[in-house]
């Protein structure tokens, strides 16, 4: 329909909406049931909410897609209504293609407090059975981190969050819980702790299951028939330290599986083998170098391996703590990636980490956005095919980084304290709590950081930096100027 496409590319809801509730939920094309969601979600009226969810209960809707739609609602803060979309057609459930899908909003329902006390345990038991997870937990581990503070180092405090005109304020709002939840778990976490797995698979995915099939870590993934079909050969090892990352993300890599690992390069550790993935990126093995010396044994998993004792450290950016159980892992990397060559085109003191390279999250606009960078001082880079130290040592020597929200700021780990972070990112209410990630690792690392939110077209999926506003807030971000702290502490 020409007149909603309109409409979705200019942004008014009102009308997407009202054009959708005409067509009949059973002849409404799947585009349609996906536009029609996200713009009753963006117009934020219960009456057009209610009607999209019942379009897509009514639809036919391919499992896979199904699962999408439920996930979208329930990271909207909208459980019931992703409970009734999932559950509109048993297929979703039945359907390897959804299982990621189905994890992670089921997680989310389970953990959501806006649900009913009883949405929320059907959810985690629905959850748990539908996993086929073990109930054994895991047992302590003779191996433990460094002992010491878990204050983060000291710094300017927590991020600000700035947004063009056009950013609902329902969103700006899920940026500062974000950021405030992360203040709160500071305030109370745990000291990392080592944990022990016995005879145990794993696999390439960093999946580790049961000899009988229950999963023990399922990584957001089903199993792969071919990891269970490798069990009777698989090759045997007497002990190991999982570190094998699900993804090949070099930030999930830094910022989680690494920071698991400190308590294996503690003077005195076992020399137990890390497990990696058989196809392991580069930045994996020169990290893991670097950190732990040529001689640190490495053991490649496939689809299956048989661990007597595995051993899995605390994981997760917020279990990192740089002046106590992680310094010595921090001080390690950061010595060797100084003593690096110096990356191609050398240091820069302004730093602009450019995505025009990736296909994910493009921006539609950074050739402007680098332009007008260029003219501040910074020099624009892309690490894509850069080795993982000269990554590294480009963000260890720049007193200012400016980047769209992207893996390459995972280098935040090793940046000089006082670094200031200027983030891009389009905005939206389901990925509050995932793309605050970096501003988590500054916080940690006590950088200066700034996230800077976009409207994002929910339709399109299309977004751009917004020059007039921008540039004048990152001037005065770069002068150490900005906006009185709110009263909560957590934004701007």
């Amino acid at each position: 329909m020409e007149a909603v496409e309109a409409a979705a590319a200019r942004a008014d809801w009102a009308a997407v909406t009202a054009a959708l509730r005409e067509v009949p939920p059973r002849q409404m094309p799947l585009p349609l049931v996906s536009t029609f969601l996200a713009a009753a979600l963006r117009d934020d009226r219960p009456d057009t909410l209610r009607a999209a969810v019942l379009a897509a209960v009514e639809a036919d809707i391919p499992p896979a897609r199904r699962a999408r739609l439920a996930w979208r609602l329930a990271f909207a803060h909208r459980p019931d209504e992703a409970w009734l979309v999932l559950h509109a057609d048993p297929a979703a459930m039945a359907d390897a293609a959804a299982y990621p899908t189905i994890v992670q909003l089921l997680g989310r329902i389970a953990r959501a407090p806006e649900a009913r006390a009883e949405l929320r345990a059907s959810a985690g038991a629905l959850a748990r059975r539908y996993a086929n997870r073990a109930t054994a937990a895991p047992v302590p581990a003779p191996h433990a981190f460094a002992e010491g503070p878990l204050a983060p180092h000291p710094g300017p405090g927590a991020a600000r969050i700035l947004a063009a005109p056009g950013v609902p304020a329902v969103v700006i709002e899920a940026y500062r819980a974000a950021i405030g939840g992360f203040e709160a778990a500071l305030a109370t976490r745990a000291p990392p702790d080592v944990v022990e797995f016995r005879d145990v698979f794993v696999n390439r995915l960093g999946q580790v299951w049961l000899a009988n099939g229950q999963v023990v870590l399922d990584q957001g993934q089903a199993v792969p028939e071919a990891s269970r079909a490798a069990m009777p050969g698989a090759p045997s090892v007497a002990e190991a330290a999982l570190a094998a990352e699900t993804h090949n993300s070099i930030y999930h890599w830094l910022a989680d599986w690494l920071p698991s690992l400190a308590w294996r390069f503690e003077p005195g550790a076992p020399d137990i083998p890390v497990v990696v993935r058989d196809d392991a990126a580069g930045f994996v093995l020169e990290s893991l170098r670097l950190a732990g010396g040529a001689a640190l044994p490495v053991l490649p998993a496939g689809d299956a391996l048989r661990v007597g004792r595995l051993f899995l450290g605390s994981f997760g950016a917020g279990s990192i703590a740089p002046l106590g159980a992680h310094r010595r892992l921090l001080e390690t990397l950061r010595a060797a990636v100084d003593a690096a060559p110096e990356p191609p085109g050398g240091p820069a003191r302004r730093l602009y980490i450019s995505r025009r390279d990736s296909a994910k999250r493009r921006l539609g606009n950074e050739e402007a956005v680098e332009a007008a960078l260029a003219a501040r001082g910074f020099r624009a880079v892309t690490f894509t095919g850069m080795p993982y130290a000269a990554q590294a040592r480009l963000v260890r020597g720049a007193e200012a980084i400016a980047a769209p929200h992207g893996g390459g700021l995972a280098h935040l780990l090793l940046a000089r304290p006082g670094t200031a972070v200027f983030e891009i990112m389009p905005g939206t209410v389901a990925g509050a709590q995932l793309t605050t990630c970096m501003a988590r690792l500054s916080r940690l690392m006590g950088l200066r950081h700034l996230v800077w939110l976009e409207a994002l077209n929910p339709v399109t999926a299309r977004w751009a930096a917004g020059l007039p506003e921008m540039l004048p807030a990152l001037d005065a971000f770069l002068r150490g100027e900005g906006p009185p702290m709110p009263a909560d502490g957590v934004g701007g």
